[in-house]
């Protein structure tokens, strides 16, 4: 474990080096089941947001296995997606659909624990909105809020690394408020991804988190990471990513190897 020192104007980066991505499951499957029981022994539910890509489903493997699956109470646990493509749950690039597949249909989740990102209305604005009044609905019954404007606190959101310092759907090509009202917002992404309509969490909501995690995989992210972690004075982030400062620390899971004297 390596410690990226954030001075008195930013966050503290965790680095958990991991060999390989098998090894990033595991860690983050540990980090979420230790959250988890702190969350049910304070209030009895743990709210978890799932991020989406391809190396979550390491992390979901794990999930699902016994060893894993059976310590949940799944009953207490409610999910929720950061972002999502404007594509129908049952397209290859829905967040969703990945989840679904490699997740939720092996574990005793009630449906109704269940919140994904709607897709099939007939505007990205539309699923936006949607969503924000489902989180807001959610909250109000369940779930702590903080602030003014007042944001959820979810227990714990994990986040991905896009090569271009993007997280969730959050890039620096457009302004990002971190003091917006907004909690779920319609994007549109820069055209070198082929689906470029999304909704996203807003930053203020991320920022919100009790806890935030990154799962990040692969040697052609490495620089992008190293900028993240030693380039976050504010006001000058070259990512998205740069701007993701909750009042916790920040846990990264990586099978990127670093330097470890930069991290101490």
């Amino acid at each position: 474990m390596y410690i990226k020192k954030g001075g008195s104007r930013s966050v503290d980066h965790i680095v958990e080096y991991c060999s390989d991505q098998e090894g990033i499951g595991e860690r983050a499957a540990s980090h979420i089941y230790n959250l988890y029981k702190k969350s049910i022994t304070q209030k009895g539910t743990f709210t978890l947001v799932l991020s989406g890509g391809k190396t979550p489903e390491v992390l979901h493997r794990r999930l699902v296995s016994h060893d894993f699956k059976s310590k949940f109470s799944w009953d207490r646990v409610s999910i929720f997606w950061g972002d999502e493509r404007y594509v129908p749950w049952d397209d290859p690039e829905s967040n969703y659909g990945m989840a679904e597949r490699t997740l939720l249909t092996h574990i005793p989740i009630p449906g109704e624990n269940i919140f994904p990102i709607p897709t099939d209305t007939d505007t990205v604005s539309e699923a936006a909105k949607l969503y924000e009044e489902r989180l807001k609905s959610f909250f109000r019954k369940n779930g702590a809020v903080t602030g003014s404007p007042p944001m959820p606190v979810f227990d714990l959101i994990l986040l991905g690394l896009g090569k271009d310092g993007h997280a969730a759907s959050l890039f620096l090509d457009r302004p990002i408020d971190p003091h917006g009202r907004s909690w779920v917002e319609a994007v549109t992404i820069p055209p070198s991804y082929p689906t470029r309509e999304r909704i996203t969490m807003t930053l203020p909501v991320l920022n919100s988190a009790a806890h935030v995690a990154f799962l990040v995989s692969g040697e052609s992210k490495r620089e992008t990471l190293i900028e993240v972690l030693e380039g976050d004075e504010p006001g000058r982030e070259k990512f998205a990513a740069q701007l993701v400062k909750p009042c916790t620390d920040i846990v990264w899971f990586t099978d990127i190897q670093l330097h470890k004297q930069r991290y101490t």
